[in-house]
């Protein structure tokens, strides 16, 4: 596959990314199956959901969390949380391995954050 002049180890850094997201991407990228890593650009979360956030004491703000949102026709579409913002990032997968690549972005999620977020 031609890389872009954005890409650096299957990721495209054409965006920013969320503090603390980069290391579990390339984790993500280094899965085989994999071809591709697109983060999209960094969205803040609404000022009244950051109003909430602020009953909601034991929420940490640096640490981002990662779920699978949706499966699409080339792979999936992952969701970057860190309490203050949102991005969305695109995996695309070899359509024959796309189930196993699942399984393993759902094993290195768990993994990284002892839970399934859905």
């Amino acid at each position: 596959m031609k890389k872009g002049k954005y890409d650096i180890k299957n990721i495209k850094r054409q965006h920013t990314i969320i503090d603390g997201a980069l290391p579990i991407l390339e984790e993500i990228s280094q899965i085989k199956g994999i071809k591709r890593v697109i983060p999209s650009k960094i969205h803040s979360i609404g000022a009244v959901q950051a109003k909430m956030k602020k009953i909601l004491p034991n929420v940490n703000y640096h640490s981002p969390t990662l779920k699978i949102t949706r499966e699409v026709l080339g792979g999936f579409k992952l969701s970057i949380n860190n309490g203050v913002a949102l991005q969305e990032v695109i995996v695309t997968a070899n359509t024959q391995k796309k189930s196993e690549v699942r399984y393993k972005i759902e094993d290195l999620i768990f993994y990284k954050f002892g839970k399934f977020l859905k």
